[in-house]
């Protein structure tokens, strides 16, 4: 507490200035004990503290909160109409603010049409390249359509054939079979005398019959003269007679030799009369319907009900009589509705994946379509556009587009997602995934003078790659920004300019200020546990690692699946195994994708499925069920409570249910559930508050003046146990109910796990969605642990570490001992060096990420990791496995 009253006078005492310092006074959002804290500007400050301490509190819902609240102030009431309002936060007062950008978390939206490409502009910068010096061709006779002005035909016929003898035709009839009569007619009385016929010269009182069954080309002669510079006029003149009979085509031949080359004004075949689209950068675009395709409508996936149809229908759907494609398809495939309820999507086999339509496909740079680019690796896609060649109009035009898709390449190849493809969809990245993605997006943009707040950017980055992100950062802070970050990283830590460490604890333990000082201070800091970490002073202990022999194992052959080159794969059961590797080397395929998705599919099949990734597994019968442990939210609406989630609060409410009152009165547990209209308060509807709407500004919410908060009606509240309501009980921490409830086993077993996992600060009746990541995963594994205690469950976790402070990851690893030593298998994707050396078993895939992974590079007991020089992550347990190791530099 003395360094929250030092910090205090420091703010309150100094002249700051809101050119070089964020002052924040009396911030009392959530758990923080009305904190007053002086940030510099300009540098990059890292705010740590045990999970639930209120980092998250203080850098998003308040500094970023109030930052975006204090922006969208600036916009007309008519605008604000359209954007959600944030809460104002709980501050007194807040100077020298910046505007905020937020990187989050948080999983994105799962948007079909979102896509690397999209989110970080590459893909938009790519259609405007292709829409302007890209090349289109005729989707059927595959010629190249490049239209030209008169000025541009009359330089190509010059410099070409300058001093021969030439003639301007004009292509009337181009590959058609009838006798053409009329049109030779209509040419004739027109004035004109001379015509070529099928390659032959005539004039045109001489043409003989034409044959109706054959295809003819007929030109009519405009002029006939000697390619110099003197007859430009004539030239001109006889091009243009000649667009405006053919509505854009010119045919110039050369009068002896018979050579020949055919000129447009527009993207339009001379072959099969194919009228190309006008090439814009909406054709490119999957989310407009003038560039999507017409059966998938951009997202690239249909039913397989869409597919067979497809593929079985009488014709092409550009081939039938209605006037628009999709009206065509619609008006044939009357059955659309019968195959809506399909989940399982396959690739569109009108569009193969692409999501475009098929002119879009048609428009080439170098060989390439927009598709094909988008197809590669980032990697790859910028050494293609860095060796391309332009010439003339096309390289200034390149010149001005280029730069903006390197810059952005650049930076996302710099954040460790080279692996990657612009059509990747976001909904399939994995959080950290997209966070970095967003991060390049951010840098790629040059914004100055902006506060980014960022939450933990290390998720999902292996600690090989990690001071390739903390350059991104530090790049980030020298254009000119001040970043925040939310981060328990050591090696982030380390790089700060400046530090900000809550706790002691967490929840109302929690939301104090422990420092707020220069890195160099910090380290030295006396009470600080963070700053113990990373002097070495405290240390995550080694648990004893369990032998691996005279165990069943999990054994897979051959397994085959996105990046997985055919590895062969084998996991103990009854251990705990860590999978590690650089990101993008296959983790979550082989964890998620195959062994997850292959053990549900044996067990709903009943043992009689054929592997579906692989050519044998082995070991399958050991396995009751497979469970995926992740740290997505449990809730997402105040009805959902810690209480309702591991089930404790169905024990409690039927204790109430069993008093004399309650019998009495022919309740049961019905009555005591905030769910139910018969116990429940009729105003706030269970909610314990109610929400005001404010046109123009944020929703208030405000506690329910009938019930005050107690989500009740005064006939459920009459029920009390030694002078407790319900609501009350909903009122406690887990320690607090603990001890009211100590003689009635059935519920303190429950309870006695979330204090175990060093979750008794928390209330029962807290929202859910308030919780933190890592209390949301915690909770999970405690309600896995309240179940039966009879083994044979495979737990799969990623990044179980995500959101935990290194005093967070002691307990986290003595509940997943815990759930070993029951029997259960645990699994975990991980990068955390303490973690790692702390599993019986180590799997580690690699040795790049992409293409480059998916190969087993180390695997066994952690030292023997430690051996492997090829291993990226035995080179870190070779360090972390030193007894005089203090942390990760």
């Amino acid at each position: 507490m003395a360094s929250v009253s030092t910090v205090s006078s420091e703010v309150t005492t100094l002249t700051v200035s809101t050119e070089r310092f964020i002052t924040l006074q009396g911030v009392r959002h959530h758990n923080l004990k009305n904190l007053d804290l002086c940030l510099p500007k300009y540098q990059l400050i890292v705010v740590t503290g045990p999970s639930g301490s209120g980092k998250s509190s203080l850098a998003f819902e308040t500094i970023y909160a109030e930052g975006q609240r204090r922006y969208l102030e600036t916009l007309s009431t008519y605008a604000r109409q359209f954007i959600r309002q944030m809460d104002k936060p709980d501050v007194e007062r807040i100077v020298g603010l910046q505007p905020a950008v937020a990187i989050e978390q948080k999983k994105t939206p799962p948007h079909p049409r979102s896509t690397v490409g999209t989110v970080t502009e590459v893909y938009d910068y790519l259609r405007l390249l292709f829409a302007r010096v890209g090349t289109p061709f005729c989707p059927t006779c595959d010629r190249p359509l490049r239209p030209q002005t008169i000025d541009q035909m009359v330089r190509t016929v010059l410099a070409r054939w300058t001093g021969e003898p030439i003639a301007i035709t004009a292509p009337i009839v181009r590959g058609r079979k009838g006798f053409h009569k009329k049109e030779l007619e209509q040419a004739q009385k027109r004035g004109y005398t001379w015509a070529r016929i099928d390659g032959r010269w005539y004039r045109l009182e001489d043409v003989p019959p034409l044959a109706r069954t054959r295809h003819h080309t007929i030109d009519i002669v405009m002029d006939r003269l000697v390619a110099k510079p003197e007859h430009r006029t004539r030239l001109e003149t006889a091009l243009q007679t000649a667009i405006e009979m053919t509505r854009g085509f010119a045919r110039v031949v050369h009068w002896e030799n018979d050579e020949e080359i055919l000129l447009s004004t527009h993207h339009r075949c001379p072959q099969c009369d194919f009228q190309f689209p006008d090439v814009e950068p909406w054709l490119f675009a999957f989310s407009s319907p003038k560039g999507a395709c017409m059966i998938c409508q951009g997202i690239g996936l249909v039913t397989p009900a869409v597919a067979r149809r497809w593929e079985h229908q009488p014709r092409r759907v550009e081939e039938m009589d209605a006037g628009d494609p999709w009206e065509a398809w619609a008006a044939w495939n009357t059955e659309e509705e019968s195959f809506g309820g399909e989940d399982r999507t396959v690739p569109c086999p009108a569009c193969e994946g692409t999501r475009l339509r098929p002119e879009a496909r048609q428009v080439r740079i170098h060989g390439q379509n927009i598709a094909d680019l988008s197809r590669m690796e980032l990697g790859d896609l910028r050494a293609f556009l860095a060796d391309l060649s332009w010439e003339g109009t096309d390289r200034l035009i390149a010149e001005r587009i280029l730069p903006g898709i390197f810059h952005r390449l650049e930076y996302l190849i710099d954040v460790g997602v080279e692996y990657l493809t612009l059509d990747r969809p976001t909904y399939t990245l994995s959080t950290g995934e997209m966070q970095r993605v967003r991060l390049a997006a951010q840098l790629g943009s040059g914004l100055r003078g902006v506060l980014y707040v960022l939450d933990e950017p290390t998720v999902g980055l292996h600690p090989r790659d990690t001071a390739r992100l903390i350059r991104i950062l530090h790049r980030l802070r020298d254009m000119g920004n001040t970043v925040i970050v939310v981060e328990h990283d050591e090696a982030t830590i380390r790089a700060a300019d400046f530090v900000v460490d809550l706790g002691p604890g967490a929840g109302e333990q929690g939301g104090y200020l422990i420092a707020a000082e220069p890195l160099d201070r910090f380290i030295r800091h006396p009470t600080s546990v963070t700053a113990a970490y990373l002097r070495g002073d405290r240390r995550i202990p080694q648990r004893p690692l369990l032998p691996l022999d005279r165990v069943p194992w999990l054994r897979l052959r051959n397994v085959r699946r996105h990046n997985l080159a055919g590895i062969d794969v084998q996991i103990p059961l009854g251990r705990l195994t860590a999978v590690t590797g650089v990101s993008g080397s296959g983790k979550s395929t082989l964890v998620f994708d195959v062994i997850y998705e292959e053990i549900t599919r044996y067990h709903q099949g009943r043992g009689r499925v054929t592997p579906l990734y692989c050519d044998a597994i082995e070991g399958l019968e050991f396995i009751r069920q497979a469970v995926v442990v992740d740290q997505s939210p449990i809730g997402r609406t105040p009805r959902s409570t810690p209480a309702t989630y591991i089930g404790v609060f169905d024990d409690i409410r039927k204790f109430f249910a069993s008093q004399p009152t309650a019998r009495v009165w022919g309740y049961g547990p019905g009555r005591f559930s905030f769910n139910r209209p018969e116990g429940r308060c009729r105003y706030c509807e269970g909610m314990g508050y109610r929400r005001v709407r404010l046109h123009f500004m944020p929703d208030a919410y405000v506690l329910c003046e009938d019930c005050g908060g107690d989500r009740y009606n005064a006939d459920t509240l009459k029920v009390t146990w030694q002078g407790r309501s319900i609501a009350d009980i909903l009122k406690m921490t887990v320690d607090e109910a603990l001890q009211f409830f100590h003689a009635f086993p059935s519920i303190t077993r429950k309870l006695q796990v979330l204090s175990d996992l060093a979750l008794g600060y928390l209330r029962l009746g807290q929202p859910s969605h308030t919780l933190s990541g890592g209390e949301s995963q915690r909770l999970k594994l405690a309600r896995e642990l309240t179940r039966s205690a009879r083994g044979g469950i495979l737990y799969l976790l990623d990044e179980p570490t995500t959101g935990l402070h290194a005093e967070d990851i002691r307990y986290l690893l003595q509940v997943l001992t815990r759930l070993v030593e029951q029997g259960h298998t645990v699994v975990v994707i991980e990068h955390h060096p303490d973690v790692i050396r702390n599993a019986d078993y180590v799997l580690d895939l690699g040795p790049g990420g992409g293409r480059w992974g998916g190969r087993v590079v180390a695997c066994g007991p952690p030292p023997v990791v430690a051996a492997c020089a090829a291993s990226a992550t035995g080179q870190i347990l070779k360090f972390v496995l030193r007894p005089d190791a203090k942390g990760i530099k």
